[in-house]
């Protein structure tokens, strides 16, 4: 009987333990309204910025406050962390720019032109727990990154210039409002060479400013494509290059 009293407790305290050390991962479905949302996703986007920094390539990655950096590595990641360049719009998006990257092309545009990018997105949803707001683990796929998944880059990609498919079809059913107001901020860089990348910087979408919470196409390629409510409150962090802008023949 004691036996059995302590495996029960000693499976209790395990479990605690998970559940207070693992938030980042918690998975409990809440829903929230449209506004606690908005005021969520404005708190988890400044702790994103302040919780990932650009390497030398311009890549968004995480900062390493583990013993298996030294000092000095952690130091070169604060130093460059996104929060460092950020720069929040009256919309709510964030433009994070990286100055030292030369860009004199044109500026971007999808009107009559075709703009040519690299890119890496990830999306993430924000939550609050306890009184504190968190955003879940970033996420990827191959629908909306290229370096990620070795693509070379792609021209117009649906989410920023899109094809209506269908009759009654709307601009906002497939293109992420957010990223089209920041990147018209951006020069194309005519890197002819796409492998030896240098991402000019980040821009971060609320989910107000995303796909919110409207049905919408994920790579749509057909007349086929049903509107879906996969990223629904979701956030967006586009980490790109925009390596031409040229006139639409």
């Amino acid at each position: 009987m004691k036996a059995n009293v302590f495996l029960t407790f000693s499976v209790f305290v395990v479990s605690v333990l998970i559940f207070s050390c693992n938030k980042d991962d918690n998975s409990g479905t809440v829903t929230y309204s449209v506004s606690q949302v908005n005021e969520n996703d404005d708190v988890a986007i400044e702790k994103y910025l302040n919780e990932y920094y650009f390497d030398s390539a311009g890549n968004v990655k995480r900062i390493d406050d583990t013993e298996d950096v030294t000092e000095e590595e952690n130091a070169e990641q604060l130093s460059n962390k996104l929060m460092n360049f950020a720069e929040k719009q009256d919309s709510g998006i964030w433009i994070v720019t990286r100055e030292a990257v030369e860009a004199d092309g044109d500026y971007v545009s999808f009107d009559n032109k075709n703009t040519t990018l690299q890119y890496n997105m990830f999306y993430f949803k924000s939550y609050k727990e306890d009184g504190t707001v968190y955003y879940r683990t970033p996420a990827t796929s191959s629908t909306f990154s290229t370096i990620l998944y070795g693509f070379k880059p792609r021209e117009n990609p649906y989410f920023l210039d899109a094809p209506l498919y269908n009759d009654g079809d709307v601009k906002s059913d497939y293109e992420i409002e957010g990223i089209l107001e920041g990147l018209a901020k951006f020069k194309a860089t005519n890197n002819a060479d796409y492998t030896n990348y240098n991402l000019q910087g980040v821009i971060v979408v609320p989910s107000r400013l995303a796909y919110g919470r409207d049905k919408h196409y994920v790579n749509p390629t057909s007349t086929s494509a049903t509107k879906v409510e996969t990223y629904e409150d979701y956030c967006f962090v586009f980490n790109f290059e925009v390596l031409k802008v040229e006139n639409a023949e």
